[in-house]
C-alpha cells in the first residue's frame, strides 16, 4: 500500500513538474513576443517623430498647370510649413512625350512663404507636350533640395 501511494506521489509529482514547464515556456515566449511588440512600436514612433522634425522645418513645393481657356498659368504652391528662399525653376517636356513645354511669362520669386502660391502665365502652342518636368531648387531650414515632378499639360 505505502508502494502504491508512493507512486501515486511520483506520478502526482511528475505531472505537476510538466504543467509548470509547460507555464514556463508559455510564459517566456509570450515575454519575447511582447518584447518584439514593444521594440517594434518604439520603432515606429521614432520613425514618425523623425518624419515629422525634418518636415516641420521644410519647404515643399509642388507645381500644376491651370487652364480655364481664358489665363493660363503654372501655379506653384508651397505645400510645406516653411519658406522656401533661393527659389529656382525649370520646366521641360518629360521623356517621352513629344513636342515642348508651354511658354511662362515672368520669373517666379526667389522666395515662396509657407502656404503661398505664385501663378505665372503660362501660353500653349500649337506643339505642347502633354506632360513637363517641372524642377525646383530651393533652401530652407532643413537644407538645400532640388525635386522634379511631372506634370499634366491637359
Amino acid at each position: 500500500m505505502h508502494r502504491v501511494a508512493s507512486m501515486a506521489v511520483s506520478t502526482a509529482a511528475i505531472v505537476l513538474s510538466i504543467v509548470a514547464l509547460a507555464v514556463s515556456i508559455l510564459a517566456a515566449n509570450y515575454a519575447r513576443v511582447t518584447a518584439h511588440a514593444q521594440r517594434r512600436l518604439t520603432e515606429i514612433e521614432q520613425a514618425r517623430r523623425d518624419d515629422e522634425v525634418s518636415t516641420r522645418g521644410r519647404a515643399v513645393l509642388r507645381a500644376r498647370f491651370v487652364r480655364d481657356g481664358r489665363s493660363d498659368q503654372l501655379l506653384v504652391v508651397n505645400e510645406g510649413l516653411a519658406t522656401a528662399h533661393h527659389v529656382t525653376m525649370k520646366v521641360e517636356a518629360s521623356e517621352g512625350s513629344t513636342g515642348e513645354p508651354p511658354i511662362i511669362h515672368g520669373e517666379i520669386p526667389t522666395e515662396i512663404s509657407a502656404g503661398g502660391t505664385t501663378a505665372l502665365i503660362a501660353l500653349w502652342h500649337a506643339h505642347v507636350a502633354s506632360t513637363c518636368d517641372v524642377t525646383f531648387t530651393w533652401s530652407d531650414d532643413a537644407g538645400n533640395h532640388t525635386e522634379t515632378h511631372q506634370v499634366s499639360t491637359r
